[in-house]
C-alpha cells in the first residue's frame, strides 16, 4: 500500500515541476495544478457558449468498429475501469503535453457524442462518495467496475480539480484510485448504449 502511495505522490511531484526556460534565466515557476485549473475555467467557458462539450478520443491505430465490454473485462485493470477513454476538450492533448507522457503528434484523433443519460456522473464530492459508498473494493483499494458496469454503460468525471482539491482535506487510502483520473473525461464500456456518433476528425 506504501508503495503506491508513493508512486502517486511522485507523479503529484512532477506534475508540479519547475520548468526551466532555454537561457540561464528560469520562467516563473507555476505548478501544473493549477495550470490546468485554469484551462479547465477557459474550457468550461467554451462549453457554455458551445451547448456542450466536445468528447476527443486519441488512438495510435485506426478505430474501425466499438464493442461492449463484459464486466468481467472491465474491472481488470487496477485503480481505473477498462474502456474508451475520452477527454472533454482537448484536456486529454494538454495533460500529456504538460507531464511529457505521451506524444499525440501522430495520434488519430476521433470524436464522440455522447449520451450522458447512460453514464453515472461523478461532478461533486457527494456524487464521488456515493459512489464510493456503494462500489469501493477495500481488497483493492478502489472502485469495484465490474459491478459499476452492470447498472452504467460508463461513467463522466467533470469539474474534476474542483473535486480532487475537495476531497484531497481528507486523504485516506481510498482517495488513491481517483488521483489517477487525471482530467475532465469519460470511460465508457458499452459504447452500443452510449456513443451516439464516433467519427475521425
Amino acid at each position: 500500500m506504501q508503495g503506491i502511495v508513493f508512486v502517486y505522490l511522485q507523479i503529484e511531484m512532477q506534475q508540479a515541476r519547475i520548468i526551466m526556460g532555454h537561457g540561464s534565466k528560469s520562467r516563473k515557476y507555476v505548478p501544473a495544478v493549477r495550470r490546468n485549473r485554469r484551462k479547465t475555467l477557459r474550457r468550461n467557458h467554451r462549453k457554455h457558449q458551445n451547448g456542450g462539450a466536445r468528447f476527443l478520443h486519441y488512438s495510435a491505430k485506426p478505430i474501425s468498429k466499438l464493442r461492449d465490454l463484459s464486466p468481467k473485462e472491465v474491472g481488470k485493470l487496477i485503480m481505473k475501469p477498462n474502456g474508451l477513454w475520452l477527454s472533454e476538450e482537448d484536456s486529454w492533448k494538454e495533460w500529456c503535453n504538460e507531464s511529457c507522457m505521451f506524444n499525440l503528434s501522430k495520434a488519430i484523433k476521433y470524436e464522440a457524442t455522447i449520451d450522458l443519460s447512460k453514464l453515472y456522473v461523478v461532478d461533486s464530492i457527494e456524487s464521488l462518495n456515493a459512489l464510493q459508498q456503494e462500489y469501493f473494493d477495500a481488497d483493492n483499494f478502489g472502485i469495484n467496475w465490474a459491478e459499476v458496469s452492470k447498472k452504467y454503460a460508463g461513467i463522466q468525471f467533470t469539474n474534476y480539480y474542483a473535486v480532487k482539491s475537495e476531497y484531497m482535506k481528507k486523504f485516506t487510502p481510498e482517495s488513491i484510485w481517483f488521483m489517477g483520473v487525471d482530467i475532465d473525461s469519460v470511460c465508457i464500456w458499452r459504447p452500443s448504449e452510449a456513443v451516439l456518433t464516433f467519427t475521425e476528425v
